[in-house]
């Protein structure tokens, strides 16, 4: 009678799940993963590309900011669209009246492009290091079942 020789690395649940599965919905997960990092950093990269440069009215500022609480502002584009909101990137504190270049569209302003370049520069390194990570889970689990 023989006893069975235990793994070297340790079977977490996640990859008894990953190695039931077929190869092909392995691959298919992996790709709907990347598509769903991706979208973040192309939504606001579109807001950076169609972004105008503008002069922004700040409206109200609250004295004692809170949580996720700015200056709010009204502007107007180029083309005579009017917007409103929160203004991104210019401190929270008490701005009223003061007119600001910024960067706008019809429903956000930005007084710092560099605020809404966050989030496309900060997705791009969570999908590139992603495809990475997928990519040596998906080599290792190819070596441990033979394949590789």
């Amino acid at each position: 009678m023989t006893t069975p020789v235990p793994d070297s690395h340790p079977q977490t649940p996640l990859v008894r799940f990953l190695r039931s599965q077929s190869p092909r919905r392995r691959r298919l997960v992996a790709l709907l993963l990347l598509a769903a990092f991706f979208s973040v950093p192309v939504a606001y990269g579109w807001r950076v590309v169609t972004a105008e440069r503008v002069t922004i009215q700040l409206t109200d500022c609250p004295e004692q900011p809170g949580r996720d609480q700015g200056c709010r502002g009204m502007w107007t584009l180029p083309d005579g669209t009017k917007g409103s909101g929160v203004v991104d990137g210019y401190p929270p504190t008490n701005g009223d009246g003061v007119s600001v270049q910024g960067w706008a569209t019809g429903s956000r302003a930005t007084a710092q492009l560099i605020i809404w370049l966050l989030w496309p520069i900060n997705g791009v390194v969570v999908v590139v290091g992603a495809a990475l990570t997928l990519l040596v889970v998906g080599l290792r689990l190819r070596k441990a079942t033979g394949r590789g």
